[in-house]
């Protein structure tokens, strides 16, 4: 039986540019675009002051996969993506690292029965695990932290050499020593990612990401050291930035907050996060994450270095970012790119990522009027002005009235393999 939906009277955001109108969905596929439609449907949303978005696709979302872990699981992370906006992610459990294929296939199999979006795994590979790269499952990404023992110059060389599809990279070939003092002092925190060191590993990366066709994601860009290296338009190498990098002061958050604003990488600076604003702004920066992680807030007092550098962000992505379009700093198709079609363009998933006939109708209807409930810690002074109406996902209501319905559950991500052609040193 044919399914149909339309949203009337919304602020349609296109690639380049926002329309007024109706869209029309059959069977989970966007089918007209229209000044008015008036085809009748199973099922009509208004959307009469907002906006319509394609839903954001995010590349780093953490959460629980075992029964261990002070994390939400599977469920509740994902009915928390589809309350902020969010149809698609990318799963991270850094209690329990995915290392072998067995494990990905075991747990994909269970995403499958709980995940409320859309879904994907990262496959986290260490320097001993070289031999295995060509046995990870086909829906995951590899994930590299390069701040792990074992990672040089000659491990990072071998592993782009193994020929990954797609691969985020965190930290810099630089492993930091913790002191163990009393109390908390910020710059043992900030000193674990010495901005040279960041700078210098992306380089490193995006020259090995280059010579091998390999599509990478320098995953949390966090200064303007990073920003400053150069990176080809449309490269091999994308930037991505997470929320709290851009939202947050971090002189004014350690002196409020202490512990409970400890992030990885570390936060910086007002006029460091206003420079990352300005990588959003350009495109330097053309892919923005939460990094979210469920984190109870009294595990964030637990002191330094045992403190989770993890916050809960999906609910304040898209007020964050309205903010920035009424203060000037971005465009409605910027904050589109940013959230999905950047993410869908490196993930290399077809037909999402954007609004566009034939595309999956995964779909967020924003309300700029509306109020999101603020976070805690360091994030409660986050913009929340505008909620989430409601989220589409394959032209389902997956979020309505502040409920994610029973039966909701998303898809694997089928990720493509990237058409890059290597280019010799």
């Amino acid at each position: 039986m044919t399914r149909s939906l339309t949203i009337r009277g919304g602020r349609i955001v296109l690639p380049d540019r926002v329309v007024r109108g109706d869209l029309l969905i059959i069977d989970g596929l966007i089918e007209q675009i229209a000044p008015a439609i008036e085809r009748p449907t199973d099922t009509t949303v208004d959307a009469s002051g907002a906006y319509v978005l394609p839903g954001a696709i995010d590349p780093w979302v953490r959460c629980r996969l075992g029964s261990d872990g002070m994390l939400d699981d599977v469920s509740h992370t994902t009915a928390a993506a589809l309350a902020g906006g969010t149809t698609s992610v990318v799963i991270e459990d850094p209690y329990r690292p995915l290392r072998h294929h067995e494990a990905l296939e075991h747990e994909h199999d269970k995403l499958g029965r709980f995940a409320r979006t859309h879904y994907a795994l990262h496959a986290h590979v260490r320097p001993d695990d070289l031999g295995a790269v060509h046995d990870l499952h086909p829906a995951a990404t590899l994930h590299i932290d390069l701040c792990e023992p074992g990672w040089t110059e000659a491990s990072l060389t071998a592993f782009f050499q193994t020929g990954p599809h797609r691969v985020l990279v965190e930290g810099c070939l630089h492993q930091p020593a913790y002191r163990d003092e009393d109390g908390f002092d910020p710059s043992q925190h900030t000193g674990r990612y010495p901005p040279e060191d960041l700078a210098g590993a992306l380089e490193r990366v995006a020259h090995l990401a280059r010579i091998h066709g390999v599509r990478t994601l320098w995953g949390a860009t966090s200064t303007p050291a990073e920003l400053a290296v150069p990176l080809e338009p449309h490269g091999n190498v994308s930037r991505q930035a997470l929320l709290p990098h851009i939202a947050l002061d971090a002189t004014e958050a350690y002196a409020e907050f202490g512990t409970q604003a400890v992030i990885n990488p570390a936060l910086q600076p007002a006029p460091a996060a206003r420079i990352l604003s300005e990588g959003l702004t350009d495109g330097r920066i053309t892919l923005l994450a939460t990094g979210h992680a469920n984190v109870p807030p009294d595990h964030k007092a637990d002191p330094y270095p045992l403190t989770p550098p993890w916050l809960p962000t999906l609910h304040l992505r898209f007020p964050l970012l309205m903010a920035r379009v009424a203060e000037g700093e971005l465009t409605w198709p910027q904050v589109a790119h940013l959230t999905s079609q950047g993410p869908a363009r490196w993930l290399g998933v077809r037909r999402k990522g954007r609004i566009e006939i034939g595309y999956d109708a995964d779909l967020v209807v924003f309300d700029p009027a509306g109020h999101t409930p603020p976070g805690w810690g360091p994030m409660a002074d986050v913009p929340h002005q505008g909620a989430v109406k409601c989220t589409l996902l394959k032209g389902r209501l997956a979020y309505w009235d502040g409920q994610v319905p029973d039966g909701i559950r998303g898809r694997p991500l089928h990720m493509a393999p990237p058409t890059l052609t290597p280019i010799p040193s």
